[in-house]
């Protein structure tokens, strides 16, 4: 298990604020130096975002993993939106923010989805 701080040791996200953007980055980044730039990937889809899931896959997804659903939904009732990264229409600020953070291009595209695609690839066919 990774655990929950940025490389920097700066604020961790679960705190009583939502995360900001630079702190998801900071844990991007530390995953990328534990588990490398082939293996990761951000997901368009969250069940921090109220009725982003039908009702019957949040209450499925609950009962599964009441360890996560259970504190998460304590701390933040209402969902939790990342300060910078608030829906996928995000993404352009997130690309721009690791460009600045000397991102080369091929890795940032295998976070936003060439990662996810070469998995999907392998484990299901073209």
């Amino acid at each position: 298990m990774i655990p929950p701080v940025s490389r920097s040791g700066s604020r961790r996200a679960g705190g009583p604020e939502p995360p900001s953007v630079e702190v998801m980055i900071a844990n991007i980044e530390r995953t990328v130096d534990i588990a490398g730039v082939d293996h990761i990937a951000i997901g368009t889809d969250s069940e921090c975002y109220p009725g982003s899931y039908p009702p019957q896959l949040s209450r499925s997804l609950a009962a599964e993993s009441p360890e996560v659903y259970g504190p998460f939904r304590k701390a933040f009732p209402k969902g939790s939106r990342t300060q910078g990264f608030e829906n996928m229409e995000s993404l352009p600020h997130l690309t721009h923010l690791l460009l600045e953070r000397a991102w080369k291009e091929c890795d940032i595209k295998k976070l936003l989805g060439e990662n996810f695609m070469r998995v999907h690839k392998a484990a299901w066919g073209a």
